[in-house]
């Protein structure tokens, strides 16, 4: 009589992730056996060794294994099959059986069950490198602070931190570690981290350690120069590197003309003033300090920097407030002088309130709509000139220059004066410079005096601008909103809510003239309709805008490409 089949103790070791650790081994028998344990292989996270203890079993022959996920291996002498490896494809719960037959038949089976888990990922190193706070002055630019804390370990928690700073000092430990270098240079710095079931990962980056270099300098200003030049003579040369030198000298003179470099720079100034005057110095390593000092250049030569206003209308009487500029003389008188034409307007009642400051006054009865030269004379003779610096202009003419081309409108003091102050007031503080043409209803109108645009990627697209109070209308008036015709746009119902946007009518709309509410006609298109009819063809949609509010709407008939009216200037 054969004996029956009893159940094998298996042993087995299950690497994961590279650990080293094996699991617990699991046996199905009658009764406790011994088993022998097997150091996994590194390196085969979801490898399985599984050991059979055969003392109960000498007469074993052969084994056949069923690993439970699909593979299966027969007819395996003991020699090989008591040990067994095997390498699972994938993670998972899996049950491994083994069969253990004699010369004849089976003598003993066993189970166990294997848990698998993914491999786990190694840690990952990361750090930062920061200059370390208040250092003392001898070691600042070499201290620097190394901060570690970046470094993840996911599924797992990193318990060392070992730096390598580079300069063959000992290695420092923890997450964040402060380290000055006894010499200036660029060092490798390395960080390795190790997670608890002592995997690792390891950044390396190149810190640059230096002390930084002292930037100073001088200046000496020549008193002599032509009128309206003043030349700076500045000298560098006592900056300095405490462990190198100085390399590079990079200027910013203040006046928005081009960088300048050397230790010894010459610049010459087109007007007197105040200027912040910037030096960056560069060691060999490229470390920088800056320094910055203010020049108040005045010169000795007279010199005219603006007048304001800045206009005025012919047929009056301009009161010039302030003509503003250095080193005036007590005679001065002041003229305006037509630029590239013959015609002159001497200044009355000229007042030099200081040698920076001149009021005065001009009757431009007569003048005729141009660009002046304001020329301060001394002694006869010219001593200064403000190049295109006042404009005549006429009553009631404004040039909307748009990046389709011109447009001049008249305006209609007679009919409408509250639209037109209101309007030219808008002009003349510059308030619809670079404001957009924000509304096209083709056949209809075009609007704008009310948005800038953010740009032709943004969202919200426009920002609406802050207007002045409203103004009351002043329909009807005689004046219909036929094509040409500028009209102001209102909110609403409301008649009285004109305030900056205005719309020039593409065709004749004697609809708006009554309402409700009636729009208020104050003027025309004299130069420049084709421009607005180019306007009117432009492609248009829904976009997003910004109200004063900030709150954020859809608008609609927004051109798709910006129409902008760079200037709005009297003429």
């Amino acid at each position: 009589m054969r004996p029956r089949s009893v159940p094998v103790v298996l042993a087995l070791v299950i690497a994961v992730s590279g650990t080293g650790c094996p699991l617990n081994p699991i046996g199905v028998g009658l009764r406790p056996n011994p088993f022998v344990l097997a150091t996994p292989e590194a390196g085969n996270p979801l490898r399985v060794t599984f050991i059979v203890d055969l003392t109960v079993y000498p007469d074993a022959r052969r084994m056949n294994w069923d690993f439970g996920d699909g593979v299966v291996i027969r007819n395996v002498r003991v020699e090989q099959g008591r040990m067994i490896t095997h390498d699972y494809p994938q993670s998972g719960r899996f049950t491994a059986r083994v069969f253990i037959f004699n010369d004849s038949a089976l003598i003993a089976d066993g189970t166990a069950t294997v848990n698998l888990s993914p491999p786990a990922a190694p840690p990952t190193a990361a750090f930062r490198v920061l200059d370390v706070p208040n250092a003392p002055p001898e070691s600042a630019g070499r201290a620097k602070r190394f901060d570690g804390s970046a470094s993840v370990s996911p599924g797992s928690t990193i318990i060392d931190y070992v730096w390598d700073f580079g300069d063959g000092s000992p290695r420092g430990g923890g997450v964040l570690v402060d380290h000055v270098y006894a010499n200036s240079g660029r060092f490798t710095v390395r960080l390795t981290v190790t997670n608890e079931g002592g995997a690792t990962g390891e950044a390396t980056e190149s810190v640059l350690a230096n002390l930084l270099p002292a930037a100073r300098f001088t200046f000496q200003s020549d008193s002599d120069e032509p009128p309206g030049l003043l030349s700076v003579q500045f000298d560098a040369s006592a900056s300095s590197d405490p462990d190198g030198q100085v390399s590079a000298f990079d200027w910013d003179f203040g006046d928005g003309s081009a960088a300048g470099s050397g230790a010894n720079p010459r610049h010459t100034y087109e007007r007197p003033g105040r200027y912040e005057v910037r030096l960056q110095v560069s060691d060999d390593l490229g470390s920088t300090a800056t320094t910055a000092q203010t020049l108040d250049l005045r010169g000795s030569s007279p010199f005219l920097t603006s007048i304001t206003p800045a206009f005025g209308e012919v047929d009056t009487i301009v009161t010039i407030t302030d003509l503003a500029g250095f080193n005036f003389p007590a005679d001065a008188g002041v003229l305006l002088r037509q630029t590239g034409g013959d015609l002159e307007i001497a200044g009355q009642t000229v007042l030099v309130v200081s040698p920076e400051r001149i009021t005065c006054t001009f009757a431009l009865g007569g003048a005729r709509p141009a660009e002046y030269d304001v020329v301060l004379r001394s002694g006869g003779a010219d001593v200064a000139t403000l190049p295109q610096g006042f404009r005549v202009v006429s009553a009631n003419h404004v040039r909307l220059s748009t990046s389709l081309g011109d447009i001049v409108l008249e305006l209609d003091r007679a009919a409408a004066p509250g639209h037109v102050a209101n309007f030219l007031r808008y002009v003349d503080e510059r308030r619809y410079d670079n404001i957009v043409i924000h509304r096209v209803v083709p056949e209809f109108v075009i609007q704008g005096g009310g948005f800038r645009s953010l740009g032709p990627a943004a969202d919200p697209r426009l920002e609406e601008q802050e207007a002045l109070p409203t103004i009351e209308s002043e329909a009807p008036n005689g004046l219909s909103n036929v094509r040409g015709t500028i009209s102001l746009a209102l909110r609403g119902q409301d008649a009285n809510s004109g305030s900056s946007q205005f719309f020039i009518n593409l065709v004749d709309n004697p609809g708006l003239d009554e309402g409700p509410p009636p729009f208020t006609v104050f003027g025309r298109v004299a130069e420049g309709l084709d421009v607005v009819d180019r306007i009117g063809a432009v492609m248009t949609g829904t976009l997003n805008v910004r109200l004063v509010s900030g709150m954020t709407t859809p608008l609609q008939d927004v051109p798709l490409e910006d129409v902008v009216i760079f200037k709005a200037l009297r003429e």
